[in-house]
């Protein structure tokens, strides 16, 4: 028979948040595998878009696997974050060609659950300079078995954050061939470069950006709020990828 222990006899009770462990680092509710992880779940609140992190392991063949970052619910795509050196060792490439264009791609996650079509790519955050345009990269499903990459910026529009393509297609994989070993330091940059083009960016944006390079981490591992930057304040108006009610935020963010 198993005994349960009374409170009163000295059970201690863990804590609710989250604690990180070795280069993990936590925000927002969330632990993350790496600070470039936490960043773009920081870029991805100043820009107002909602994510949900690993929320779901998919089998894309009998021998692979594959745990996507984050999905972006609004937009309905998936989002994979890369350090650079860390990607070339990875087989990130094969599986965001297998989830797009394998014979099991990753479904979006609202009804009807159709095939996910896009994989964005993000890796270093970046400052902004005046009259510069942020570029990241996808990969895209074109047609059974097949996979492109294209360019693409953060747009905002009155029903809210969308991907403007900035490119042709570039280069083109089939899922039937392509190899963990093909994910190389050329491929790498391409893929996870900050890329830039001339042109105007709003100064949201740009301040969204800033922010997130900017974010220093203590060594436990939390944003280090001694060291944030004042439009960062921002963050603390949101939660676990979500916005939460004004009721909530700080007096003194009323007026940002």
């Amino acid at each position: 028979m198993t005994v349960i222990p009374k409170r009163s006899e000295g059970v201690k009770r863990g804590r609710g948040a989250p604690r990180p462990t070795g280069k993990q680092v936590s925000y927002s509710g969330r632990v993350f595998a790496s600070g470039l992880e936490a960043r773009w779940a920081i870029l991805l609140d100043l820009l107002g878009i909602n994510w949900d992190y690993e929320p779901c392991h998919y089998q894309l063949s009998p021998k692979i696997w594959y745990l996507p970052d984050f999905y972006l619910p609004e937009l309905q795509i998936w989002l994979e974050v890369k350090g650079k050196p860390f990607f070339a060792r990875s087989d990130a490439l094969q599986k965001a060609v297998y989830g797009v264009a394998g014979k099991e791609p990753i479904p979006q996650r609202e009804y009807p659950y159709g095939d996910s079509k896009i994989i964005l790519f993000g890796g270093e955050i970046a400052i902004v300079p005046d009259d510069i345009v942020p570029i990241h990269t996808i990969v895209a499903n074109d047609g059974p078995g097949k996979a492109v990459t294209r360019r693409v910026k953060f747009s905002k529009t009155d029903d809210g954050m969308i991907l403007t393509p900035t490119s042709e297609k570039l280069l083109h994989f089939d899922a039937a061939t392509v190899k963990a070993s093909d994910a190389t330091n050329e491929i790498a940059d391409h893929l996870l470069a900050v890329h830039r083009i001339d042109g105007y960016t709003p100064e949201f944006i740009k301040t969204a950006y800033r922010a997130a390079a900017r974010v220093k981490f203590t060594t436990a591992g939390r944003v280090d709020a001694t060291k944030i930057h004042e439009e960062a304040m921002l963050l603390t108006r949101r939660r676990a990828g979500r916005p939460l009610p004004p009721s909530s935020w700080p007096k003194n963010l009323n007026r940002i």
